[in-house]
């Protein structure tokens, strides 16, 4: 399974596996009460940044799809319950599910036409990067 890296204004990357995904406590066994109507299990954002140690002038994170294809940018402070879905049961999230890695923010429900950036959500995700925004 490809991973998910964490990159930017951290004090330390990240390159996770699945196995490394796995291993990250708390996990989230069931998104579908979080975000009815989606299957899977995951971690939150706010741990991967925990883990990476999001420097302070970090603002904002920018989700990159692993080909590069997608990008979104997303405020820290908007984001931080959001979702990084990654297995259904114990097996890696299937591509038609928006894996093998997913962002999901379980406001997008909520989410208000003009606050489209909280809403984001980036199916298969490679990579996040912590910056600093203006």
């Amino acid at each position: 399974m490809p991973g998910l890296t964490v990159s930017g204004r951290v004090e330390q990357v990240l390159s996770l596996r699945f196995s490394d995904l796995l291993a990250l406590s708390p996990q989230i066994d069931d998104v579908s009460a979080l975000v009815p109507g989606r299957a899977g299990a995951a971690v939150r954002l706010s741990t991967l940044l925990e883990k990476a140690g999001a420097q302070p002038a970090a603002t904002h994170v920018v989700l990159i799809s692993r080909d590069g294809a997608f990008t979104a940018r997303v405020a820290i402070a908007e984001a931080r319950n959001a979702l990084i879905v990654y297995r259904l049961g114990q097996q890696p999230l299937p591509e038609k599910e928006g894996g093998p890695i997913r962002y999901l923010n379980p406001e997008a429900m909520t989410c208000e036409p003009g606050n489209k950036a909280a809403c984001s959500n980036v199916k298969f995700l490679g990579s996040i990067e912590l910056i600093t925004a203006a």
